[in-house]
């Protein structure tokens, strides 16, 4: 009735408020039944006639249901109303108001919400700068005070206290109250509001109706087949009989299912602006959007079916495969072999991989945004790095982790020199510089960090940020690329469709043959750096042939299992090798510490090796550690090369069967180059053993004790007040990772996802991870204990994800026998030793302590329970546990 009156009660401002106001509630077809009955009563009525002959604004094309959402929004906006515009994604709901800024040449800001945005998001904060504290407005404050319009993205993500501030902006006040600096705030009157919602992914609720009301409501509904054929014709200039074929399979699979779609509009779009020259290229094209991410086999299976009926008529398919017909021809992407061939040694380039890569290559070349998808371990990161190698691109990185934040994507102010500066996050500065980048495990983040991405993942490739009020676009080199393993792994689950959307959607798997064949040329590889003889032929056959009985293999699997069968040979055969591999260690100090005394046949190489993988449990417990050398300690075959005098250092017990056989397993995990975990019960010596190893050798050791309190801050670094002024300060595990020394985590199961996925990149084959935007490289003689109790519900350990798992290797250790206790207890105290068969080998060397009666209680504790030392800078041993303290190289007590 307001409208109304200040329109003097014209028919036209009657109509444009029933219009507005009541008929925007209804579909189209009652619309439509309204808006002729309302003309029957209403003979002068002068419609809205804007847009009538526009058929295409800023790329937007407009169709005639388009046309009638345009003729209300535009409305609205002239009517200043706030606009709630609902629908399915990729209904264009955001597009429309950026073509309407567009015509009215109007800055648009848009904030992307979720679960965790906050009002200060919205309004601003304090923050400091070099003149002081002051407030900083947020971009809806500034929106309102400059005129420019706001896009409020999925606002029924938002909390209700980020709600309540808009409420008197929404209502007949327009003004917005900021408490923190007592100002209200009036709006400019070009200031244009508006909100979008969804409702049909990952059980999002909907506004109340009470703040519903508060808006001029819009819905856009999915675009039907007709309409769809005249957008993709105008907009992608196709021809006819293509956008024929396109629809047909549209149609034909959207009939196949209502839940979890095989084929979106945004397929469409992207089927259609990748320009197919010919029916084999529109064949293929749509296949490799819509049938590569189908991970089901059953579903590909109808996927291709619905594909070749449908071009049946065009293309002959009765004695060809699909794979046939997709042939892949990396020159016609102007590169050759040597790039790939150089761009990565460690990875066998069979038909899956040289498909893969082609498909990356491809949605790169369109700026389409790629999410990969396969199993552990089976070499998603590498070709990532051979893609981005081939387009001439540095790649940048992110391993995401539950606890992420969206500041360690965009960036975050830091404190320098008494003066407070931004410092762009890996995201942004990947946007600016033109460089990939790869957002690794992503579907270990939130979703709440994750919308945050949505405008860098449409084709405006843009990123706002509200912290320092700046639009980034990204450079024309700038692409995207994240990987996940799939849901059904401990801690992994799916990400939403509405983002999964966005992406071009890869699915990778291996054939089982093709690991046949990445072994087969890792394993010539590992034989052939010997002079090539009958006697290696033969080890060569033997290997092969053993390969095919195994299951469960993995890509990373089949490195560590070659790379240790190359250490052998090198090692049997005395052999110089310039070769350089990434789970190799003969060039590092533990490839000069560690001898192999002879494999006696090539059975016992490949037992070994089937150990070293978890393939083949230890079950004979006859061991060997004499050897005619002083300066040699160790188990057939693996010993050390020490100091004459070292040896007697140590109180650790080696002479027991379980403790040798568990020092075997630890020498022979030692000479890779990949982390160790060590699984076993309460007082196996877990922790124990790597210690006295490390002293042994004279090596500096760090144990971190995990809890569930743990935080990455607390592994790698924070900042810290430095007298007047805030510094970051380095964690002792980055000094030992730089430094090439030795690093225990112990309890690694208690602590949480976050920091165990975190520590993804420092144990596979980049062995680097980002410290306060820097990059930490990990020196080649670093290496990385895991200690951990067997997972349950009743003792709090979790059970570890495969994806962490597989960068390990895993030893079960042996527990001690009554035969091995004895013999600790008899080598310890001598012949009159106190035994007691119900008593652990703790409690019987405690017993045997008080009997003794010649230590303190505090000497008692370190002896009995040797994984319970503090700071020993004689024994180079450093030992932290952590809870709200992080212990920093400065304030450690020396």
């Amino acid at each position: 009735m307001h409208y109304i009156l200040q329109n003097r009660n014209s028919n036209t401002a009657i109509y444009d408020a029933f219009n507005l106001l009541f008929f925007t509630q209804l579909d189209l077809s009652s619309k439509a039944s309204a808006l002729q009955l309302f003309k029957t009563y209403f003979k002068t009525i002068t419609e809205n006639t804007t847009f009538s002959d526009i058929y295409d604004l800023n790329g937007y094309i407009i169709t005639p249901k388009t046309r009638l959402h345009f003729n209300d929004v535009d409305f609205a906006i002239r009517a200043n109303l706030p606009i709630l515009i609902q629908g399915d994604t990729s209904t264009g709901k955001t597009s429309m108001i950026y073509a309407l800024a567009s015509k009215y040449d109007k800055r648009v800001i848009r904030i992307n919400n979720h679960r965790q945005t906050e009002s200060s998001d919205y309004i601003g904060n304090y923050t400091a700068s070099s003149e002081g504290i002051y407030f900083r407005p947020g971009p809806l404050i500034t929106a309102m005070k400059n005129g420019h319009w706001i896009i409020l993205d999925e606002l029924n993500l938002a909390s209700s206290d980020v709600l309540e501030v808009l409420n008197r902006l929404l209502d007949d006040n327009k003004e917005l109250y900021i408490p923190e600096i007592d100002e209200c705030v009036i709006p400019h009157s070009n200031f244009r509001l508006f909100a979008t919602q969804n409702l049909n992914y990952g059980g999002r609720h909907g506004l109340a109706k009470s703040f519903r009301n508060r808006f001029i409501e819009i819905f856009f509904y999915e675009k039907d087949e007709n309409e769809m054929a005249e957008i993709l014709e105008r907009s992608c200039k196709l021809p006819r009989s293509f956008i024929k074929y396109i629809m047909l399979i549209y149609t034909s699979l959207k009939a196949e299912r209502t839940l979890n779609s095989f084929i979106t509009l945004r397929d469409l779009f992207k089927w259609a602006k990748r320009q197919p020259g010919d029916y084999y290229e529109l064949y293929t094209i749509g296949l490799e959007i819509i049938l590569e991410r189908q991970r089901n086999k059953e579903d590909r299976k109808r996927v291709l079916e619905v594909f070749n009926d449908s071009f049946s008529d065009r293309m002959r398919f009765e004695k060809r495969k699909y794979y046939d017909l997709y042939q892949i021809d990396l020159k016609n992407a102007s590169l050759n072999d040597s790039i790939i061939n150089n761009s990565n040694n460690s990875l066998i380039f069979t038909r899956s991989y040289v498909k893969l890569i082609n498909l990356i290559y491809k949605a790169w070349i369109n700026l389409e945004p790629v999410l990969l998808i396969g199993e552990t371990g089976i070499g998603k990161t590498r070709v990532c790095e051979v893609v981005s190698s081939m387009l001439c691109l540095n790649l940048r990185s992110i391993n995401l982790y539950s606890g992420i934040e969206s500041s360690d994507f965009i960036g975050h102010p830091y404190f320098e020199k008494g003066k407070i500066h931004w410092m762009d996050g890996p995201l942004v500065k990947a946007m600016n510089d033109g460089d990939a980048f790869l957002i690794d495990e992503i579907n270990l983040a939130e979703d709440s960090v994750l919308e945050r991405l949505n405008s860098v993942l449409e084709d405006k490739r843009y990123l706002f940020i509200p912290e320092i009020d700046k639009e980034v676009y990204a450079h024309s080199n700038f692409r995207i690329v994240a990987t996940m393993n799939p849901s059904g792994d401990f801690g992994k689950r799916e990400l939403s469709p509405a983002l999964r959307n966005r992406f071009t959607e890869i699915y990778f798997e291996l054939e089982p043959d093709e690991y046949y064949e990445i072994f087969d040329k890792f394993v010539e590889k590992a034989c052939c750096i010997t002079n090539k003889n009958d006697e290696n032929s033969v080890n060569l056959r033997y290997f092969k042939d053993r390969f095919r009985m195994l299951k469960d293999m993995s890509v990373r699997k089949i490195e560590l299992l070659c790379s240790h069968i190359r250490n052998i040979l090198i090692r049997n055969n005395n052999v110089e090798s310039n070769q350089t591999e990434d789970n190799t260690v003969e060039n590092s100090k533990m490839g000069r510490i560690i001898e192999l005394k002879g494999f006696n046949s090539v059975e016992e190489i490949w037992e070994d090796c089937l150990e070293l993988i978890g393939h083949m449990p230890s079950i004979d417990r006859s061991v060997n550690t004499k050897v005619d050398d002083k300066h040699l300690f160790g188990v057939h075959p693996y010993y050390l090369r020490i100091h004459a005098n070292t040896l007697s250092d140590t109180m650790y017990s080696f002479n027991s069967i379980t403790s040798q056989l568990n020092l075997k397993r630890i020498l022979r995990g030692l000479t890779t180059n990949k982390g160790i975990l060590l699984e076993g019960e309460p007082g196996v010596g877990k922790t124990s053993i790597v210690h006295h190893i490390a002293k042994i050798l004279s090596i500096p050791i760090l144990r971190i004790n995990l809890s569930e309190q743990t935080e990455m801050s607390d592994l790698l670094g924070s900042y810290i007040p430095v007298g007047d002024s805030i510094s970051f300060m380095e964690s002792h595990m980055v000094e030992f990772l730089k430094e090439g020394r030795w690093i225990i985590l112990d309890e690694i199961n208690l602590c949480t996802q976050s920091v165990i996925e975190g520590l993804n990149s420092i144990l596979d084959h980049r062995k680097k991870i980002e410290v306060n935007g820097k990059i930490v490289y990990v020196h080649s003689n670093t290496r990385i204990f895991g200690t951990m109790n067997p997972w349950n519900k009743e003792n709090g350990r979790k059970k570890l994800p495969k994806s962490f798992l597989d960068r390990f290797i895993v030893i079960r250790m042996s527990g001690y026998t009554i035969e091995d206790i004895r013999t600790i207890l008899s080598g310890r105290y001598g012949p009159s030793y106190l035994f007691d068969e119900k008593l652990s080998l703790r409690g019987n060397i405690k017993a045997n302590e008080l009997n003794k009666n010649s230590m303190t209680s505090t000497n008692i504790t370190n002896e009995c329970y040797p994984i319970s030392y503090s700071f020993e800078p004689k024994s180079n041993y450093f030992d932290i546990s952590f809870g709200s303290i992080l212990l920093n190289s400065k304030n450690v007590p020396q």
